[in-house]
């Protein structure tokens, strides 16, 4: 069991989620993010503090002791599988992916912490740095008390003019370049302890951070290299130029809709791995769908790096998945539970039980020809979310509630329940795949 020392908080799973399996584990996850959100509620966004740091860690400590107990039965779930259906059954393979996953998101939240925790680090260093430079400045300016109380006698032969007009100017001019060489230099140690880089990688991307706060963006230079290294820890491979954009572009967005880079960057990631879009492409996406009210519930981006590798394995498009969830999100619609019904009819769909196919054999001839394509591996799970959908709105006004519902939870499993059809129901009908991309 992973633990943050001096923060581990001990979560009692045996009692509270173990006992409802998969399911009420990933419910427990649902209620620490919350929990972790609330808590970070009572800072600034902007600000940098060692309580602030520690709350993140403390967060991300309950949320990795949940993902390890969720890796861990996701495990167990496909040494059943195996067991039960032979390895490389779909079965099997069906585990192994839900697997796969988990692993994913336990290793994403490793790197987070290990992320915060140098953060935290640099942060003491920097604090320590700066009292101790502030010192030797003080020390110096008791030095050199003589010398100024010499040039400023010197000053008054000249003449009263000169004293005013020159001396105020020098010295805001020292104070001036003092603070400026002062962020430089702690800019320059906080991107060499938080991403290893080498002298020259260091110059570099310290150049990029300097750049992107002369445009104008972040209320001081530290803060844009926080946000510079969670860009360039949660999207590789970006040039100097698509690294000074993306990370603009995730600050203006974190900033805009109230959320973190880390989230925002980790989102944009998840779009351009899974779907091969570009950095500039994904976080236009991401600004669109934040501006149709995806993240009225403050919780989009988080949502997005989590789930959106299940619309892609299903079939849907960026586009499609960003329609299907910005409309449902107008209604008021929380994304957690949009994404979850749509995991559960894709689970469902690969596991193809008997009342799985027993719901199909009552839908519509067309369906069930799309059904037959599933099957033979012609179609995919979006293919069959479009063809049930049409199917269930008609079933809903001619079925009595028990037999509908009966179809309903073959279909999307224990998410199906009378009020949440509706949910499923209006989300494609208001969606209808129209245009999204920008």
């Amino acid at each position: 069991m992973e633990r943050i020392e001096g923060l581990s908080i001990g979560l009692d799973l045996d009692s509270t989620a173990l006992n409802r399996g998969l399911t009420g584990l990933k419910d427990k996850l649902r209620t620490v993010n919350s929990e972790m959100k609330a808590n970070l509620s009572a800072f600034d966004r902007s600000e940098r503090s060692v309580a602030k740091y520690e709350t993140i860690l403390t967060g991300l400590n309950r949320k990795i002791e949940v993902q390890e107990a969720v890796t861990k039965s996701a495990r167990q779930e496909y040494e059943k599988m195996v067991r039960e259906h032979g390895e490389g059954s779909a079965e099997a393979e069906k585990a192994a992916r839900s697997y796969n996953n988990e692993i994913a998101a336990l290793n994403t939240l490793r790197r987070r912490i290990e992320s915060t925790q140098r953060q935290l680090a640099d942060f003491r260093e920097e604090q320590r740095i700066s009292q101790s430079r502030w010192t030797r400045l003080g020390n110096a300016i008791d030095g050199a008390g003589t010398r100024l109380v010499n040039f400023g006698e010197h000053s008054k032969k000249v003449g009263g003019f000169l004293t005013t007009r020159l001396t105020a100017p020098i010295i805001a001019l020292g104070a001036g370049i003092t603070s400026l060489a002062v962020e430089f230099e702690d800019s320059s140690v906080k991107i060499t302890n938080s991403l290893g880089a080498t002298a020259d990688e260091t110059k570099y991307l310290t150049k990029v951070a300097s750049g992107i706060y002369r445009d104008g963006y972040g209320e001081s230079l530290s803060e844009v290299d926080d946000a510079l290294i969670q860009t360039k820890q949660n999207i590789t491979n970006l040039n100097e130029e698509d690294l000074s954009k993306v990370t603009k572009k995730a600050m203006l967005l974190a900033n805009t809709f109230d959320s973190e880079v880390n989230e925002v960057t980790r989102a944009g990631n998840t779009l351009i791995t899974n779907y091969g879009l570009d950095a500039d492409k994904a976080f236009d996406l991401m600004a669109k769908g934040a501006q149709k009210g995806m993240n009225f519930s403050k919780e989009m981006f988080d949502n997005m790096a989590e789930y959106t590798i299940n619309f892609k394995e299903a079939g849907f498009s960026a586009n499609e998945m960003f329609a299907i969830l910005s409309n449902g999100a107008k209604k008021g619609y929380n994304l957690d539970r949009l994404n979850d019904t749509l995991l559960e009819f894709k689970l469902q769909s690969e596991d193809s039980g008997k009342a799985y196919k027993s719901a199909m054999s009552e839908m519509s001839k067309d369906t069930r020809k799309v059904f037959r394509d599933y099957e033979k591996g012609k179609a995919t799970v979006s293919d069959l979310y479009k063809a049930v959908i049409p199917d269930l709105e008609k079933m809903r006004k001619s079925l009595p509630d028990k037999e509908f519902n009966t179809i309903g939870k073959a279909l999307f499993g224990k998410l199906m329940k009378l009020c949440r059809i509706k949910i499923v129901q209006k989300r494609w009908k208001l969606s209808k795949l129209e245009p999204y991309m920008i």
